[in-house]
């Protein structure tokens, strides 16, 4: 969910001048701040950059955040209502808040859940839409591609029952500790937590491991903080991690920050073996939102496929599922 703030510099013809200052005179952030200070008024919402904070003001609401994960204000004033009302907020001086500034333990809002985030938390609204678009049965097997902190993989848990089996793969190892503190805390005895993440091949890539959910790969959207090399695999790999005594693959959530398209580019025969159902998130790859080339490739694979609102402003699910002829 990070890159539309380059998309939006570049239409406002400012990337390539921001680049060239932050080169010459190490400007980057103030011009980039003065940019999104002007679209934030335009909707209505007051920014404040304090030492300790980012504060998104909407009225008498408020969305806090770390000041190392300023990229993500643009989806906070874009999708304000969303992250604000996701989970219950604290209120002080007549201001309600959420504070995603720090980690910490959130309940969500429509669940009434608790989990640890590391930073923002995974709404219920998302984790909604896959399950209606996954249909789980009790004793299905399900990928986990992209857990993040695990809110996804509980409620998967929850519909595959103990008879089923959930594997998540998170490689940042921030996120995999919040994984793994979220599966002891809710006694998730069928979920399998793997410390990867999944790409077009098994080898060790550069993942911008930023402790947050839009953690990626390098060579994918390009940000270079917080970089270190970890294990991938590919999908017919995290297949076998899963476990040789399982049954074949029954559904996959992937929500891998931009590296969507290269590993079902490369899935075909995973795809047409397991015939899993899918939701993904698409992301912006090179400027450009990779859902039409997604949706290309999963109906080169015989599957049907349908745009889903997840709540968040014209950022749509894929859900897919094979075709019955």
């Amino acid at each position: 969910m990070i890159n539309r703030l380059k998309v939006f510099l570049n239409t406002m013809g400012l990337l390539g001048p921001i680049r060239r200052a932050a080169v010459k005179s190490r400007l980057l952030a103030p011009v980039r701040r003065a940019a999104i200070r002007r679209h934030a008024r335009n909707q209505g919402i007051v920014l404040e950059f304090r030492d300790s904070l980012i504060a998104v003001q909407k009225g008498n609401r408020e969305i806090r955040i770390n000041p190392k994960h300023e990229v993500y204000v643009w989806d906070m004033i874009n999708s304000f209502d969303y992250y604000h009302s996701a989970v219950f907020p604290s209120e002080a001086n007549g201001v309600e808040f959420v504070d995603y500034s720090r980690p910490g333990l959130q309940r969500l809002k429509r669940s009434g859940v608790e989990f640890e985030f590391p930073s923002l938390p995974e709404s219920d609204e998302s984790t909604e839409v896959y399950l209606s678009v996954l249909g789980l049965r009790a004793g299905d097997v399900v990928l986990d591609l992209g857990a993040y902190a695990g809110a996804s993989a509980y409620f998967l848990a929850q519909a595959v029952g103990a008879g089923g089996t959930v594997v998540s793969f998170e490689p940042d190892e921030t996120n995999f500790r919040y994984l793994q503190a979220n599966i002891a805390r809710h006694h998730l005895t069928n979920v399998r937590p793997v410390d990867k993440g999944v790409w077009s091949e098994t080898t060790r890539l550069e993942f911008q491991a930023e402790g947050n959910m839009g953690s990626s790969a390098v060579a994918v959207l390009g940000r270079n903080t917080s970089v270190k090399v970890v294990n991938v695999v590919s999908l017919d790999d995290a297949a076998k991690l899963a476990g040789e005594e399982l049954p074949r693959i029954a559904a996959i959530k992937m929500d891998i920050e931009g590296a969507e398209v290269a590993v079902l580019k490369s899935a075909g025969d995973f795809l047409r073996r397991h015939r899993p159902r899918l939701v993904v998130e698409p992301h912006f790859v090179n400027g450009r939102m990779c859902t039409e080339e997604i949706c290309q490739v999963l109906r080169g694979y015989g599957y049907c496929v349908q745009l889903i609102n997840q709540g968040v402003q014209n950022w749509s699910l894929i859900g897919a599922s094979p075709s019955k002829s």
